[in-house]
């Protein structure tokens, strides 16, 4: 099962494909039809990965004995937050977060952030069932 992080904005963002030869942060298009649509007050939705392509290498805490894996996991999160540093606008972005296949279930917490607070990766992470607005 694979970390979901949608996160909607009302201006039109770049999309950066993913490439399993060459992988690393990614955003694309989320389907107009996708049910956590009903969370957005944005009207442009996206899916965002990390080098797995899922948001799974935005977990942190768990499994890093690698060296590699933790490298790899902070690049995807530095580049993740560059993306919204040099995208943001006064409207800022909402973010939610779930499981794939757990995106029906109501959203759990809900907080509101600076985007000056994301700082390494080890110090923030999401929850499950998320919904962050981020100014």
């Amino acid at each position: 099962m694979c970390l979901m992080i949608y996160l909607a904005s009302d201006k039109e963002l770049p999309v950066i494909s993913w490439d399993k030869n060459n992988s690393g942060f990614n955003i694309r298009k989320a389907d107009e039809t996708n049910v956590v649509k009903k969370y957005f007050s944005k009207k442009n939705l996206y899916h965002v990965g990390s080098y797995l392509g899922c948001g799974c290498g935005f977990i942190y805490g768990e499994n890093l004995d690698d060296e590699d894996e933790e490298v790899l996991r902070r690049k995807s999160f530095e580049d993740f937050i560059t993306y919204l540093k040099e995208n943001i606008d006064d409207d800022g972005f909402e973010i939610y977060t779930s499981w794939a296949g757990d995106e029906w279930k109501e959203k759990e917490f809900e907080r509101e952030i600076k985007l000056e607070e994301y700082v390494i990766p080890k110090s923030f992470s999401f929850r499950e069932g998320e919904f962050i607005v981020v100014r």
